[in-house]
């Protein structure tokens, strides 16, 4: 089967455009918004804009190349997909459709905490080519369990995330009247959920 992409994505932001068109106007406030007053988030993007590219003229170019060595795998590129939670609230079949989509294109998928599936089956699709985004918990032993689980589903890297013991809460999402999966990951179910209410789903 050829699957045909739509007419008119030529980079990033033409992927975001159409995406807007597919997405519930609840989610996609969720999936676009910051948390709070959203001052880190407009931070974060004017730091990435003012990041260029030099290009050096007068070189040699016949040897270029993307590839690269990173914590001892090899990838074909430095890109990297990150960890984002609920992949099921945009596609039905959630994360295992995005796995398949990064190993069409040879990309390391990291898989969130937060998933919509659970990681084996995440880790079945990735067939050894994804890493696991772990948040610590506050026991050391739930911890232990997680990333055991994580390597014996095939997942070569940790991505541990130390700076959200609590979120707070997005507005332009709460107020877009966005809800989250009712059956969140079974990756989370391992654990009672004892944090404030932002602080977990």
């Amino acid at each position: 089967m050829t699957i045909r992409l739509p007419a008119g994505l030529y980079c990033a932001e033409d992927y975001e455009t159409q995406a807007r068109t597919i997405v519930g106007p609840a989610v996609w406030a969720w999936l676009q918004g910051g948390c709070g007053a959203e001052h880190t988030l407009r931070a974060n993007r004017a730091a990435f804009d003012s990041i260029g590219l030099y290009n050096r003229v007068l070189r040699r170019s016949s040897g270029g190349s993307t590839r690269l060595e990173l914590f001892g795998q090899s990838l074909s590129h430095p890109i990297l997909l990150a960890p984002v939670a609920q992949h099921g609230l945009v596609h039905v079949e959630g994360e295992r459709a995005t796995a398949r989509g990064a190993r069409a294109t040879d990309t390391v998928m990291v898989a969130s905490t937060q998933s919509s599936l659970p990681m084996e089956s995440i880790g079945e699709e990735l067939a050894g080519q994804g890493w696991f985004q772990l948040y610590l918990q506050p026991r050391r032993q739930d911890t232990q369990i997680l990333m055991r689980r994580a390597e014996a589903a095939g997942f070569r890297g940790l991505v541990l995330t130390l700076d959200a013991p609590v979120q707070a809460a997005s507005r332009a999402a709460m107020a877009a009247g966005f809800a989250a999966l009712p059956k969140v990951s079974l990756i989370w179910k391992i654990f009672p959920c004892t944090a404030p209410r932002t602080g977990c789903w």
